[in-house]
């Protein structure tokens, strides 16, 4: 299993709420077919993404993409929604911030 790998991407213009679901379908698709059985953590500081995909929340806008993650999500057995504090100096979550802001400025250029 990969420690790490970091994806970048300029998903065009949306909103936040767009931008967070289609990171977590991006970094859910990075895994390999033989990765989706080991226990995965999916941390996110969005309580929409989180309520959506494991809390019950009814999608009420982006509803293609909310169905096309939960099928995607039930190809994980052992996957578990992790939220985190947003801005807070959490590390990964700060680098995470960075890669979405740096894939934005370099679109911009």
């Amino acid at each position: 299993m990969k420690e790490r790998e970091e994806i970048g991407e300029f998903i065009g213009i949306g909103t936040n709420n767009i931008a967070e679901l289609t990171a977590i379908e991006r970094g859910l698709a990075a895994l390999r077919p033989d990765e989706r059985s080991a226990p995965i953590a999916l941390h996110s500081d969005s309580s929409y993404a989180i309520g959506l995909l494991a809390g019950g929340f009814k999608a009420k806008k982006n509803i293609e993409l909310v169905d096309r993650l939960r099928a995607q999500a039930r190809a994980f057995p052992r996957l578990r929604w992790v939220k985190v504090d947003g801005h807070a100096g959490v590390p990964e979550n700060e680098r995470a911030d960075a890669l979405a802001t740096g894939a934005i400025a370099r679109r911009a250029r």
